[in-house]
Order: structure tokens, then C-alpha cells, then sequence
């Protein structure tokens, strides 16, 4: 029998979630991270079969570490029976030694988003400054995008542009230093009030932080932060 690991549980959120999650059991693992953007509905996820994630509910968030190999995950509505609900999505392949993404799920199509997080967890293998990678992704059906803004950073740092972000669209930052302050807001285009925010943070040295806004309208919608430790590489 193949070896999955579960590496968080799952956070409930009203309108707003942090989830932590380890550290793979090994290097060559692959992680998968799901994050259920339906409004009033559920997710299940089956590995190979198994349901390892059950009524994942709306805003949050379940990681799982996969043994390389031959892999089938679904992904379905919540229903009686292994995965009988309606399918989101069904892959067939092979999982490769640090297979490292995001899937969100939205209600609207296209109704699977798919990151590649590789680029944002690998750290030089001498790090200098501590680094703590973290990127904002809109996964939300909200009509023109959100905007996020970052107004205050402490060691100050090169002014950050207003960027509007569409679904799917993603604001990454790969080499922010650890323990800088920052205070930052998300909101709707033209609007002035916040949909989330102002938000203060200090993120952890050789630690990668994801923001993700789900949902369909103002009132339903989420962020949900996933938090996990940067994986260095090995030295032969």
C-alpha cells in the first residue's frame, strides 16, 4: 500500500483562516493542498481509492504528502459513499519526488485553479537573509478581481504597486526577508472600504506563507492563509 500523510487538519474560517502545515515525512514526498472555494458546499478527496479528506467545507484547507508514483486523485461534492458526489476533477499520472501545488476550488468556471509552488518553497542552499517567500493568489469568483495593497513596511522596502488580480492571477514575492513588518489590505476595484484588512504581519524566517481569496460575492467571501515551512535543498 502507497504511503500518503496528512500534514494539516482541516481550519474552519469565517473570514479568515490561518492553516500551518508541516513538513513532508521525506524530501522526495509530494504535496498536494486543497482548498474548497465553494460557497455552501463541500469537498471530498480520494487518493488512489481512498477518501482521505472528508467535507472539506467551504474556506478551508487540507494538505496531504504523497509517495512518488502512479497516483489517482479525485476530487468530488460531498455525498454519501466513497466520492460518489459530482467530480471537480480527476487526474491520472505520476506524482515526481517534491511535487509541490495548490489546487483551489471555485464555483464558477473555470472551477479548478492549479499553482505550482515549487518556485516559491526553495530557498539558495546557503540562505542569507532568512527569507519568507509569500504570494497572493485570487481564487474567488468576484466580477473585476480584487487589488491588493501593501501601505506600510518596517525595514522599509522598494514601494509596492497596486496590483489588480483577476482569477486565477497570483502576486508572488520570492525573496521578502523574514521578521519585515508589513501591513496590507485586499479590496474590490473602485471601492474604498477593505475586504479584508488592514492585516499586520511578520512572517517567520525560511517560512513560505500563501494567501488565497475565495468565494462569490463580498459577503460570502474568504482568505485563507496556508503557512509551511521552506524545504532547502540537500547537500550531496
Amino acid at each position: 500500500m502507497r504511503r500518503t500523510r496528512q500534514l494539516i487538519g482541516a481550519m474552519t474560517a469565517t473570514t479568515f483562516a490561518i492553516v500551518i502545515l508541516a513538513a513532508p515525512a521525506s524530501a522526495d514526498d509530494g504535496v498536494l493542498a486543497f482548498i474548497s472555494g465553494i460557497p455552501g458546499k463541500a469537498i471530498d478527496v480520494c487518493i488512489d481509492g481512498r477518501e482521505v479528506i472528508s467535507e472539506l467545507r467551504y474556506g478551508q484547507a487540507e494538505a496531504w504528502a504523497i509517495e512518488p508514483g502512479p497516483t489517482t486523485v479525485k476530487v468530488a461534492i460531498s455525498a454519501r459513499g466513497r466520492c460518489q458526489g459530482r467530480t471537480l476533477q480527476q487526474d491520472v499520472g505520476t506524482v515526481l519526488p517534491g511535487l509541490d501545488s495548490t489546487w483551489a476550488f471555485a464555483a464558477r468556471a473555470p472551477g479548478v485553479l492549479w499553482w505550482d509552488n515549487a518556485t516559491l518553497g526553495v530557498l539558495p542552499a546557503v540562505p542569507t537573509l532568512g527569507g519568507a517567500p509569500f504570494v497572493l493568489r485570487n481564487a474567488s469568483d468576484l466580477r473585476g478581481g480584487v487589488v491588493w495593497s501593501r501601505f506600510l513596511t518596517f525595514p522599509v522596502l522598494m514601494a509596492t504597486e497596486n496590483p489588480t488580480l483577476n482569477k486565477g492571477q497570483e502576486v508572488p514575492f520570492t525573496d521578502w526577508p523574514g521578521n519585515a513588518l508589513f501591513a496590507h489590505v485586499v479590496s474590490r476595484p473602485g471601492r474604498f472600504e477593505p475586504l479584508f484588512g488592514p492585516m499586520y504581519d511578520t512572517l517567520a524566517p525560511d517560512t513560505r506563507t500563501e494567501y488565497y481569496v475565495v468565494g462569490t460575492t463580498s459577503r460570502n467571501a474568504r482568505l485563507v492563509r496556508l503557512v509551511r515551512p521552506v524545504v532547502l535543498p540537500s547537500v550531496m
